[in-house]
């Protein structure tokens, strides 16, 4: 800590309490400059603004490197506060123009993780500011503990509390969340060190979407009143506003009202005529990788039936034909080679030389010399199973398509090139709301024929919840193996990160799904994994092993890769 004493202007506060509210606004811009000056070494200048429309959201202070704009006192508190405010306010600007990077990129990163990542640095540049000058905490933390949000289980609610522990070290909280941020908060012992606290911020946010808490950009304020609208921190003009239109709004209402892109509106359409219609519950075991045992009966999958009540408008005629080009390479009926015969296409070099031999010891031997080819067809069944989970709206890389998309068409494709051979396929989805509510969708069935119905059905599935990834490898088993071909493979196309909102160890799921998947490859089935994620390899590896995945990086060569895949699931 500095030994700078802190600075207090309680005196002007008081002269100036008993005069009417515009008189004070003047009356304090002058030792409020004077404060700011001295708290920054050079002149920021202070301006007041309002909002023309008094129902608005309310306004929030903006910095710049040269101006401080502070809200007209009268839209936004009692004249006995405005001192209060104007001071936490420019101590606050002051904090930023001294330790805060300006103007960073913000084209890559979402909105929630915006909002979550300045809170962060707000707070790291007032912990800043307190060690300079003690008394300023005084100032922030009333604010806090005033403008607490406990009542509901919310983004605003988690960050204004989150707020108030990482400025009072006495604040207890209940929410786990609230308390790994200041765990985490703490542990970082370099202030100064703003990419170690960006990347906190990254994390927080990280589960903060995992949480699934509604997050709408338009109708989020920051908190507390004092603290400036953060565009002092982000370049906004390389934003990709398409962020907006795909990821953070998750109240189907909101994004209806705020008018967000056709597309969207018509999947919400669509997810509106899907009804659910429960046919079973199954329990299964959970892998503990701490106390390195199975809890028998740990998970509940509920599997479902979505029965579309909505009018067909596809064709199917109309789908992607690229599948079917590659099917001159394909080999669906499977050559065997036929040795020691008695006449065939070629000459069994081995077969002859062994008879040779024996001739010339004197040895009885058939002359069985040639080779020759038998068609045999290798019957299989494939499970395509499809993560759902929220995650799987985000956008692939830079492109306009969402993973469940890219899932959806890898899954019609494949569906056609499997038919189209006369082996089976079933299509299923899953998603999961804790270990209670594993969602188990049932989209295609074996030997259900691929009409347009079923394709309007499997295009029309919507992505929410969670990702608890081993209970639904063990339910795709459970309904494979009453398959009776001579092969048998599960599929799972995916983003490549379990996750749930009640487990909140990293590793805990991943080991899980891995222990599933030795579980099934134990049943003489095989299990591989379809990434459309770039980032998907070290959570991927982990769970499948070496060489039972691949990452899809090129959306054209989808119907390669699915080609690739099916072979080695047949022949390997």
């Amino acid at each position: 800590m500095s030994n700078h004493r802190p600075i207090k202007l309680n005196s002007y506060y008081k002269d100036f309490t008993s005069q009417t509210s515009v008189n004070i606004r003047e009356s304090l811009m002058r030792p409020l400059t004077l404060l700011s000056n001295g708290l920054l070494g050079f002149e920021l200048k202070l301006q007041l603004y309002g909002q023309d429309n008094s129902d608005e959201l309310p306004i929030r202070p903006i910095l710049s490197d040269t101006h401080l704009f502070l809200p007209d006192a009268d839209l936004y508190t009692s004249d006995s506060d405005v001192y209060l405010l104007y001071r936490a306010a420019i101590a606050h600007a002051v904090a930023h123009l001294r330790y805060s990077p300006r103007k960073s990129f913000s084209r890559t990163l979402k909105p929630m993780t915006i909002a979550v990542v300045s809170a962060i640095e707000d707070a790291r540049v007032e912990r800043l500011l307190i060690q300079d000058y003690p008394g300023v905490i005084d100032w922030f933390i009333e604010f806090h503990i005033k403008e607490i949000s406990c009542s509901q289980l919310s983004f605003s609610s988690l960050i204004s509390r989150m707020n108030l522990a990482l400025i009072d070290s006495q604040y207890q909280d209940n929410s786990y969340w609230v308390n790994k941020a200041k765990n985490m908060f703490e542990a970082q012992k370099d202030l100064s060190n703003y990419s170690a606290f960006r990347r906190l911020g990254s994390i927080l946010a990280n589960d903060m979407g995992q949480m699934r808490l509604p997050f709408d950009p338009h109708y989020y304020v920051v908190s507390p009143s004092y603290r400036d609208d953060n565009s002092f921190l982000w370049d906004y003009e390389d934003f990709d506003t398409s962020i907006l239109d795909k990821h953070e709004i998750h109240d189907k209402n909101l994004v209806i009202q705020s008018q967000q892109s056709q597309d969207l509106k018509t999947e919400i359409c669509n997810y509106n005529v899907m009804a659910e219609v429960e046919l079973e519950r199954k329990n299964y075991p959970e892998w503990d990788n701490r106390l390195l045992i199975n809890k028998n009966n740990w998970c509940t999958v509920i599997e479902k039936l979505f029965t579309w009540t909505g009018e067909s408008n596809f064709e199917a005629n109309s789908m992607d034909r690229s599948i079917l080009s590659l099917l001159s390479v394909s080999s669906s009926d499977r050559s065997h080679r036929l040795r020691r015969q008695w006449e065939g296409d070629e000459l069994d070099l081995n077969a002859a030389i062994e008879g040779m031999i024996n001739r010339q010891l004197g040895l009885d031997f058939e002359p069985r010399f040639f080779t020759r080819m038998k068609n045999e067809k290798h019957s299989s069944s494939i499970l395509v199973l499809l993560d759902m989970s929220e995650s799987t709206n985000e956008l692939v890389g830079n492109m306009s398509h969402s993973v469940l998309s890219v899932e959806k068409k890898a899954a019609l494709l494949l569906a056609q090139l499997v038919i189209h051979i006369g082996d089976r396929i079933a299509i299923h989805g899953f998603s999961s709301n804790t270990r209670a509510e594993i969602n188990y969708y049932r989209l295609l069935e074996f030997g259900e024929p691929l009409d347009p119905v079923v394709i309007n059905k499997i295009q029309s599935a919507t992505a929410r919840y969670s990702t608890r990834m081993g209970a639904a490898l063990r339910h795709a088993f459970t309904c494979l193996r009453q398959e009776s071909t001579q092969h048998r493979a599960i599929l799972l196309i995916s983003d490549g990160a379990p996750s749930d909102v009640d487990v909140f160890f990293n590793d805990y799921l991943i080991e899980d799904a891995r222990v599933a998947v030795e579980e099934v490859r134990k049943y003489n089935t095989k299990v591989y994994c379809m990434a459309i994620d770039s980032l998907a390899d070290s959570y991927i590896r982990t769970i499948f092993g070496y060489g039972n995945y691949r990452i899809v990086d090129n959306l054209q060569s989808l119907p390669k890769y699915l080609l690739d895949i099916y072979d080695y699931l047949k022949m390997k």
